[in-house]
């Protein structure tokens, strides 16, 4: 038997009870004193959206129009207000009341509504209860893989939240929903865990519902004798309550045991006092039909054994009749097969073959059913473990991160005094490196300024070279003139003799005076050849010369008197150079130049 319903109620009971509708947090619990607070003008509007909701949780039992009308109430309220928890509290209260309606699917849909909320805000209490919903809704569908992914969802944020109330809860809708597909194992570890849950928090009925899920593990594990052991001590628990509905499940688990070891009478006896008590439910207890077929079921099987088969036959009928209502395949199956069973001890041939065929279609949904749930069984198993690895790694970080950081505490403390001596001595050494630092600026300014006079004074005196060639070209020039104008008839002198050696006297000082030139020249300026070379190689002595004079700012007047050529020449000259290097025709060959 399942142990999903039996969480629903204990949420409807528990879930809203401290809700606060006053300045002071009062507790209200009475349905009079509920309508007064809400109709009181002097309280908040969340309050009376708090009060609307309760009034609503107290209305479910008695009236259910009254519960939505106060349900949708409080949402209208709260949807005015912007006031997102009591929305979603409010979507919360609706799904229950659809759920008392049948309203399943609609259920659902406000309930995903809700969690959608959960995008904005941190998990809480109320995330718990959708997810304990959902997974108890799904179920009921038999929508084990929607089912098992809201437990597993809650069951994470409960152990996140630390809520112990809540991890035992869905610990236990786990086990039950491992119970029902098959893995026995998987159902005993989670079934241990939530006992282990309850024992501790002293909750003696849920313990007790803990204890039934173990039983049914080991039942189903052939371990009767720890199965008992289980199912009595949940006995004693359920009888002090007298919960009708655990103690269904324990009477019809102990009749199974009892079948098992062939103890018929027992076991007949046990399934009657199962019945007695699942007759006893409240009609609005869904799980009451569903513990009433399988109960029906079981007595069928009984009486067979007995070869009572008509009693078998109205018992397997009844089953079916209920299965038909909640649409269980599970049911189905079992009472199909009842009943084809029954009819061939009977030897009625044509009823027994109207069952089988009717056995076989559900048995085969069933199948692929239980088969699908496998799988989504192992899928879910991995997720968790994912998770719980995951869980686990988080909690070896975080006592890893404390211990670092107690570490850390004491290394900061023992090594204060440490710090404070190496900065100081850190403080020392880069106001040396800054003195340092600043002498070798000093130095640097002091070179430069070296450097520079240096240059200058070369400058000055390459500058003073050329004037001296241009003062000496220009004496020689008037040694010329005057020499030109000696008559050769008075003076006995040769004059091509004295041209002669004007011309020699020019040709071998104008050398030696452009050599030194030269070397002057690339003593001061060094890079400034190299780099007319790479603009074009083919640059000839007299295209560095013309360079080297523009460089000095000559104008062609002062190079044509140097070089003892004409000024259209130099021109022309100048034009030609200019296309070696490249210049555009509106481009200036003394500003090139001094930009290399």
């Amino acid at each position: 038997m399942n142990l999903h319903f039996i969480n629903f109620l204990l949420i409807i009971v528990f879930s809203f009870k401290t809700i606060s509708i006053s300045a002071q947090k009062s507790q209200i619990s009475d349905l009079d004193s509920l309508m007064q607070s809400a109709q009181n003008e002097n309280i908040s509007d969340k309050n009376k959206v708090n009060a609307y909701l309760e009034i609503s949780n107290l209305y479910r039992k008695k009236n259910i129009d009254s519960a939505m009308i106060y349900a949708e109430k409080g949402i209208v309220l709260a949807e005015n207000l912007n006031y997102k928890k009591g929305i979603i509290l409010s979507l919360i209260r609706l799904a229950q009341v659809k759920k008392v309606q049948s309203d399943i699917e609609q259920g659902n849909r406000l309930l995903l509504e809700a969690i959608e909320y959960y995008e904005e805000f941190d998990e809480d209490k109320n995330y718990l209860i959708i997810c304990n919903l959902l997974g108890i809704y799904y179920q009921t569908q038999s929508n084990i893989d929607k089912s098992l992914e809201y437990f597993f969802l809650g069951l994470k944020s409960s152990k996140d939240q630390n809520n112990q109330l809540y991890r035992g809860y869905f610990l236990g809708n786990i086990s039950t929903i491992y119970d029902k597909i098959g893995n026995e194992e998987e159902g005993l570890k989670f079934a241990l865990e939530s006992s282990s849950v309850f024992k501790k928090l002293g909750n003696n009925k849920h313990y007790g519902y803990s204890l039934i899920n173990i039983g049914h593990a080991c039942l189903k594990m052939e371990n009767y004798d720890l199965a008992m052991e289980n199912f009595n001590k949940a006995e004693k628990i359920h009888l002090e309550v007298n919960d009708n509905y655990a103690l269904m499940q324990i009477y019809a688990d102990l009749a199974r045991i009892a079948k098992i070891k062939e103890k018929h009478k027992e076991s007949l006896s046990l399934f009657l006092k199962a019945q007695k008590h699942a007759l006893l439910l409240d009609e609005l207890f869904s799980e009451k039909q569903y513990g009433m077929a399988i109960i029906h079921n079981d007595l069928g099987n009984i009486y067979l054994l007995f070869n009572n088969y008509t009693k078998a036959i109205k018992e397997f009928y009844l089953s079916n009749k209920i299965g038909k209502k909640l649409n269980s395949l599970e049911i189905l199956q079992k009472s199909y097969k009842g009943l084809h069973f029954s009819y061939l001890k009977l030897y009625k041939v044509d009823s027994a073959s109207f069952y089988f065929n009717l056995f076989l279609p559900v048995n085969d949904s069933l199948f692929a059913e239980k088969y699908n749930n496998k799988i989504d069984e192992i899928n879910y198993n991995y997720k968790f473990n994912l998770e719980k690895e995951k869980f686990d790694n988080e909690k070896e970080q975080n006592l890893a991160e404390q211990k670092r950081h107690q570490l850390t505490n004491f290394l900061i403390l023992s090594i204060s005094s440490l710090l404070i001596l190496l900065i100081g001595f850190l403080w020392y050494i880069q106001k040396n490196k800054f003195k340092q630092s600043q002498l070798r600026n000093h130095n640097l300014r002091v070179e430069k300024e070296r450097l520079t006079f240096d240059l200058e004074r070369k400058n000055k005196e390459l500058t003073s070279s050329v004037l001296h060639l241009i003062e000496r070209n220009e004496f020689i020039s008037k040694i010329a003139v005057k020499l030109e104008n000696i008559n050769p008839q008075k003076d006995l002198i040769d004059l091509k003799k004295i041209n002669d050696m004007i011309k020699n006297i020019d040709r071998n000082d104008n050398r030696k005076l452009w050599k030194e030139f030269e070397l002057r020249y690339i003593e001061v300026h060094s890079e400034f050849f190299q780099k007319l070379s790479k603009i074009n190689p083919k640059l000839t002595s007299n295209d560095r010369r013309l360079c080297a004079l523009a460089m000095l700012n000559m104008s062609i007047k002062e190079i044509s008197s140097i070089t003892y050529q004409s000024e259209q020449s130099i021109k022309i000259a100048r034009y030609r150079l200019r296309k070696k290097l490249g210049l555009a025709p509106n481009e200036n060959l003394t500003n090139f130049l001094h930009n290399l």
